[in-house]
């Protein structure tokens, strides 16, 4: 009986194998999950995606006629027959998702001005009030000296 670190090499070489084979045919974003310990399924998950429904079959079907070509036949495969029904609907999901970001951040923004606001307003204010201190000492002052003024 073979070693598990030996079945586990092994398995690990097969799956990077498998990754290699979808990016040598144009598969973008590949991953390999390491379910060891995880799953007593499988050992590595492999995923992947394509620019096109199309493109996403050719690739599977590339991975798992090489593969068997190799030695070591696919035994379950999903994702072949995603339609563009599918793809259309995980887009428009996508899309939700990218505005319900944008419009939190633009609720975030109005929080702020809205706060810069509230600062510049009583900062003004406190100005105002300044000025109308100073207006009135220099009122007090000029009386004191005698000398008429006009305050605008």
């Amino acid at each position: 009986m073979p070693s598990t670190t030996s079945t586990a090499s092994n398995s690990l070489a097969l799956a990077q194998r498998a990754a290699q084979i979808a990016i040598d045919n144009k598969a973008q974003d590949v991953v390999i999950l390491d379910l060891r310990g995880v799953s007593d399924m499988t050992d590595f998950f492999i995923v992947a995606s394509g620019t096109s429904d199309t493109a996403v079959r050719s690739i599977g079907q590339h991975v798992m006629e090489d593969m068997k070509k190799e030695g070591s036949p696919t035994y379950h495969a999903e994702g072949l027959a995603v339609t563009s029904q599918q793809r259309r609907t995980h887009d428009l999901e996508l899309e939700l998702v990218q505005l319900r970001e944008k419009a939190e951040a633009a609720q975030q923004r109005r929080a702020q001005i809205e706060s810069e606001s509230a600062d510049l307003a009583s900062r003004i204010s406190e100005s105002e009030t300044q000025r109308t201190a100073i207006d009135a000492e220099i009122a007090d002052i000029a009386r004191f000296e005698g000398i008429e003024t006009t305050i605008s």
